[in-house]
């Protein structure tokens, strides 16, 4: 009689943010340098630089920003910068 284990991904997380923290209004969200590691349910773990999908893809709005990160079936997240320079509007304040 043989046993078989499924190992199993229990989480995730972050260990390396993305070299590129700081975006503009419609800039691609950049993933290189992105580390993550995934622990697995027999104790070992793994560090994984690709095969994860993020969400966003493009940021849309000033501020900080949630980027969702799915490795199979797990989902983290970590924080981006969008800013967006409004020089007329700031020209008008100014008068």
């Amino acid at each position: 009689m043989h046993i078989i284990t499924m190992i199993t991904l229990d989480k995730i997380e972050v260990i390396d943010k993305p070299y590129k923290q700081t975006y503009f209004i419609g800039d691609k969200v950049d993933t290189d340098g992105l580390k993550l590691k995934a622990y697995y349910s027999d104790g070992t773990t793994r560090t994984v630089t690709s095969g994860y999908t993020i969400s966003p893809k493009t940021l849309s709005k000033v501020g900080n920003t949630k980027v969702n990160v799915k490795y199979q079936d797990e989902t983290i997240n970590y924080k981006a910068l969008d800013m967006e320079y409004n020089f007329i509007g700031y020209y008008n304040k100014m008068l």
